[in-house]
């Protein structure tokens, strides 16, 4: 590509965002301030949404094909990121001292990676009736797989076994699936069955909470794994 076809490209590409950031200033402004938006409608819902935090029904009942499109996103990164380097990629590297080696540091992961991993689980349970849910007990599992990679426990390069990828894809598999069943089951997508519903929500927020956790982790993994492969080879 010449220098004049990559300034017109450059050019295109500005004047797109431009467009549309003052498409969404608009939108913005137009906004009414005293207006309270969908929470009336929101509220009148709650009762069939088998939850008791208005949030998580958004997320996981009423818009829950947008969180399904998210946990999507996330997914392909990790697939993005693994199309990198091949599956066979060396696993000598770490990136600190390994942590057997400490064993003041090996008794500290003893006590905060099993309080870490409860926490995360009451997130995800919590968040039927309060702020949680799979995101935040996803965070926390993630933590803990950066824990273990930042201590040389893991690897930054592990094998992407069977199992590594079911709990990577778990979580976007169990949410189409329930997609596709409700779907069948009522002709509308993500419309759960009412005495269900609140089972149907913890089950997949607890698949995605495991699947967000592995792939933060996955995500930090191969970042440090390129940045000391940078190191070694620099001269």
């Amino acid at each position: 590509m010449n220098r004049v076809a990559f300034r017109c490209l450059h050019g295109l590409v500005i004047a797109v965002l431009a467009g549309l950031a003052y498409l969404l200033a608009r939108a913005v402004l137009a906004l009414d301030p005293d207006g309270r938006g969908l929470s009336d409608t929101v509220t009148s819902a709650m009762p069939e949404s088998g939850v008791l935090h208005p949030l998580t029904a958004v997320l996981l009942n009423f818009r829950g094909y947008d969180t399904l499109l998210e946990i999507a996103v996330l997914l392909v990164a990790v697939l993005a990121v693994w199309s990198l380097e091949p599956p066979a990629a060396p696993c000598s590297r770490v990136l600190q001292e390994p942590a057997h080696r400490n064993p003041v540091l090996l008794v500290g992961l003893g006590v905060m990676v099993p309080m870490i991993a409860m926490t995360a689980g009451y997130f995800v349970w919590v968040g039927a009736y309060r702020p949680g849910g799979a995101f935040q007990g996803g965070a926390l599992l993630g933590a803990i797989g950066v824990m273990l990679a930042s201590t040389g426990v893991l690897p930054p390069s592990i094998r992407r076994t069977i199992r590594l990828r079911l709990a990577t894809t778990i979580g976007f598999a169990v949410f189409l699936l329930v997609a596709l069943l409700t779907s069948l089951w009522s002709g509308t997508l993500l419309t759960y069955p009412k005495a269900w519903a609140g089972l149907i929500i913890l089950a997949i927020e607890t698949a995605l909470a495991l699947s967000i956790g592995v792939s933060l982790a996955l995500l930090f993994m191969a970042a440090a794994d390129r940045a000391t492969v940078h190191r070694e080879d620099a001269p």
